[in-house]
């Protein structure tokens, strides 16, 4: 298993667009082959997004990374107001 971290720096003005992922982020990720569990997380005052998602391998990850659309990424980035933070953990453990 491998966990991986994303955390966003956000611009101000992106709070709502950053809640609608984190409410529907789960519900599609969920159903996407080796996902195991993924949280999302927003911070108004921080301005801060986030997300923790737990992968069968770091095959499956990087598949679905590999997957989401570029115009996405693309408005994510110009909607931080720095790069974003990736950490992938390779030594997961679960209950």
């Amino acid at each position: 298993m491998i966990a991986a971290v994303s955390l966003y720096r956000m611009k101000p003005g992106h709070y709502d667009e950053m809640i609608a992922i984190a409410i529907n982020g789960p519900d599609i990720i969920n159903n996407v082959k080796g996902c195991i569990s993924a949280i999302y997380y927003v911070d108004r005052e921080k301005e801060e997004y986030g997300s923790t998602t737990i992968w069968e391998s770091i095959e499956d990850y990087e598949a679905f990374r590999n997957s989401l659309p570029a115009e996405k990424m693309q408005q994510l980035t110009e909607w931080s107001r720095e790069p974003y933070v990736l950490s992938i953990y390779y030594n997961v453990y679960a209950s």
